[in-house]
């Protein structure tokens, strides 16, 4: 029984660790890689950790459709007199 509860704490230690690198890939963050990185260097520290969970938690920015380009033939075939 001691043995089990150990296997469990140890695997909610690790899950606890990487939650900001989860929170991360759940949310498709364009930063995933800086987060990971974050939280496994400095995670073990409490800073590391808030830091990796906030950059995972920040709003990630909406991707607006890029405006076609506009024509620009309408001075094509006329004179520069005119």
């Amino acid at each position: 029984m001691n043995t089990a509860l150990g296997a469990v704490i140890w695997i909610l230690a690790i899950a606890a660790y990487w939650t900001p690198s989860l929170v991360a890939g759940i949310r498709h963050v364009p930063n995933f890689g800086s987060v990971a990185v974050i939280n496994l260097f400095l995670g073990w520290t409490v800073i590391g950790w808030i830091v990796a969970l906030a950059m995972a938690c920040r709003s990630v920015p909406a991707v607006t459709p890029a405006q076609p380009p506009q024509q620009i033939t309408s001075h094509l075939g006329r004179s520069r007199d005119a």
